[in-house]
């Protein structure tokens, strides 16, 4: 039920990168995204899809995502999730759009 908690709930978030972690390799990222509802952890997989990677970490770095408004939260699974949120409607918090990088590119799922 918590999802369902997070669609209602979330009004805005900070998000900064966690501090170093033996277990997590290199290539990868965790930025800790604070919320009205408590911590969520996003892991990024730098090797697979860096252009996307190096985006998420631009509006973290430049605190373009501080405040700003989650609309979707969905959980999949005991591991996944989809969170969607951003600057909507506020164009001096959006950067220039990025080239896509597809599950068939990555190989993520």
């Amino acid at each position: 039920m918590k999802t369902l908690v997070l669609l209602g709930l979330l009004l805005g978030f900070s998000a900064v990168r966690a501090s170093a972690q033996a277990e997590v390799p290199p290539a990868d990222v965790r930025v800790t995204m604070q919320t009205s509802e408590g911590a969520i952890v996003v892991a990024l997989d730098r090797a697979h899809a860096p252009i996307t990677s190096a985006n998420f970490l631009r509006y973290v770095d430049q605190k373009r995502l501080d405040g700003v408004t989650i609309y979707r939260a969905l959980k999949f699974g005991e591991n996944g999730g989809l969170i969607q949120g951003g600057p909507r409607g506020n164009p001096k918090r959006v950067l220039p759009p990025i080239a896509h990088e597809p599950t068939t590119k990555t190989g993520l799922s």
